[in-house]
């Protein structure tokens, strides 16, 4: 006897409900059943078969035999497949008239809104640090160009320009100058005087980063591109160990940003 189970999951595949490819499997295996007869063979619940049954018959996979009592058969693969396969094709089209209809509905209105923003979407406030740490590592890894960046002590590691940003921005260091591209840094001196924060310092310059340094640092800054700049920024009431940082995605301020290194970089000393 035929191991119908395998195949209902393929039947539901190509459209059938779990109880008709169970009926039409158990018909296959006889010429004629009755109701109750294919209800015991496929373990379809007996107040279901009929509704199944014609189901199945409206869709042309069932035969009826008219007698002393109803009879029902399968008709042959072949014929059945070529119905389901039918009857797909019927519903992909139909989905892809439905799909080319929302497309020239919906496509002015998405056009039309890619215009309206609001004036200030271009700046995010950032102050919890996984959210923080999660940007910084964004932008870093989408420079294709240059990372303009002002570390001061203490080192605010989650605003991307201090020794604790870790791996990622010596990647990027690595990644940009292979590429042609610059990475500069600014450091505070106070900086140099953590024995960690110097080795990181120095994994960096051997990695392509040029590095100066300045007695102060005014802000933790990081201009991406020319086009985007993290600014970290003390809290002048809570005191150092409180900073918000400010990510600003606009070109015009960034170019304004850059002026700001420019001067703190003119001004600095070589990395001793």
């Amino acid at each position: 006897m035929l191991d119908t189970s395998r195949f209902v999951v393929d039947l539901c595949a190509l459209g059938l409900t779990q109880y008709e490819a169970k009926v039409y499997l158990a018909l296959m295996q006889r010429r004629f059943y009755t109701a109750a007869e294919v209800a015991r063979v496929s373990t379809v619940p007996r107040q279901r078969i009929y509704d199944v049954l014609s189901s199945l018959f409206e869709r042309g996979l069932v035969r009826i035999r008219q007698g002393g009592s109803m009879q029902y058969t399968a008709i042959d693969p072949q014929q059945a497949m070529d119905r389901l396969m039918a009857e797909r094709r019927a519903a992909l089209e139909g989905l892809e008239r439905t799909t080319t209809e929302l497309l020239a509905a919906l496509t002015p209105t998405w056009s039309d809104g890619q215009a309206e923003a609001d004036p200030l979407n271009f700046i995010e406030v950032l102050r919890d640090p996984h959210m923080l740490a999660e940007r910084v590592t964004e932008l870093q890894r989408a420079a294709q160009r240059r990372l303009r960046l002002l570390a001061r002590a203490p080192h605010l590691a989650s605003a991307g320009t201090g020794p604790g940003a870790g791996a990622d921005q010596l990647a990027t260091t690595s990644r940009l100058r292979a590429a042609g591209g610059e990475v500069q840094c600014v450091y505070e001196a106070a900086t140099l005087a953590d024995a960690e924060a110097r080795r990181v310092i120095d994994e960096r310059v051997a990695a392509g980063e040029e590095a100066r340094v300045l007695p102060t640092v005014p802000v933790v800054l990081c201009i991406v591109d020319d086009a985007s700049a993290l600014i970290s920024l003390r809290d002048p009431v809570a005191g150092t160990d409180s900073a918000t940082t400010v990510l600003v995605e606009h070109s015009e301020m960034a170019q304004v940003l850059m002026m700001a290194f420019e001067s703190a970089w003119s001004r600095a000393e070589p990395l001793p």
